[in-house]
């Protein structure tokens, strides 16, 4: 099956520190003889899921906020006229959330909704920050 198995946790860090066996292929970890689980280089990881790069996932994330961004922007006159200052939350194009303090919005989205959705303060001027990686955020 294969040339390591570990079967003591302590061997698992022992097996990390191979930097060559990660490089010629996985290694199996066994349970009660039995193959439990599959340790493989970040690279190989990175290969199968589709990922050459770290920063794709970011850039897909972004992509993917890019419809509600534009939801935002549409609505942003309308929301000035009476919730200037407040946060607001968009998914799927409508409104799910607003709130006066951006805390009682990502509440309000955890509780509902588990895709990407935009968070932003109602003011006239539109962020524009540089994003080096996302988050999950936790209130």
């Amino acid at each position: 099956m294969a040339d390591k198995v570990v079967r003591e946790p302590q061997a698992l860090y022992a097996v990390l520190e191979d930097k060559e066996a990660l490089k010629h292929g996985p290694i199996f970890i066994e349970k009660d003889g039995e193959a439990a689980a599959v340790v493989l280089s970040i690279e190989r990881y990175r290969e199968l899921i589709g990922e050459t790069r770290p920063e794709l996932w970011i850039e897909q994330q972004l992509a993917r906020l890019q419809p509600e961004m534009a939801a935002y922007r549409q609505m942003l006159p309308e929301l000035l006229q009476e919730h200037r200052g407040e946060w607001v939350a968009v998914h799927h194009g409508q409104i799910v959330a607003l709130a006066p303090e951006r805390s009682e919005v990502i509440r309000l989205v955890q509780e509902r909704h588990d895709d990407p959705v935009y968070i932003d303060r109602v003011q006239e001027q539109l962020r524009a920050v540089d994003i080096p990686h996302l988050e999950r955020v936790d209130a």
